[in-house]
């Protein structure tokens, strides 16, 4: 990384050089020259790179938002079996899901258990009504309020 900043510095460097050279030869003064192409490299590039940054940081932010979109359609939350936390998984029908919890770090798996149904449609009939009303219990109300006249 340090070579990087030096090549840079060094390419700087030479472009303001040589435009202060050719501007000193133009009859312009050196320093001058040298200390704008200077000012105008650095502003420049630090625009231009302002601008890469921000176009990356939005790249980044739409994988990130298609990444959570194709695990909400294949992926499960589900509790890390030593302390309980949630964790989102992404399932896989062509491997193991193995997961380290977020929180305890410690390894864990999910077994998928499939279950095969028949498919029902309702019946197209009224609900049905159902008396709980217990016959004993009627008639025991029934010799009561007769005792009770």
């Amino acid at each position: 990384m340090i070579v990087t900043i030096l090549r840079s510095l060094a390419m700087t460097l030479t472009v303001s050089v040589t435009c202060g050279l050719i501007g000193w030869s133009l009859g312009y003064n050196f320093w001058k020259i040298f200390a704008l192409v200077t000012t105008i490299q650095f502003v420049g590039f630090w625009m231009f790179n302002s601008v890469l940054q921000y176009i990356k940081q939005v790249k980044m932010t739409q994988l990130e938002n298609e990444r959570i979109a194709e695990y909400t359609k294949q992926s499960v939350t589900a509790e890390c079996a030593y302390c309980k936390t949630s964790n989102m998984i992404p399932l896989r029908v062509d491997k193991d899901n193995d997961f380290n919890c977020t929180n305890c770090n410690k390894p864990n798996a999910v077994y998928i258990g499939i279950t095969v149904t028949q498919k029902t449609n309702p019946m197209n009939v009224d609900s049905l009504a159902i008396n709980t009303f217990n016959p004993d219990e009627r008639s025991a109300i029934e010799y009561f309020d007769r005792d009770g006249d």
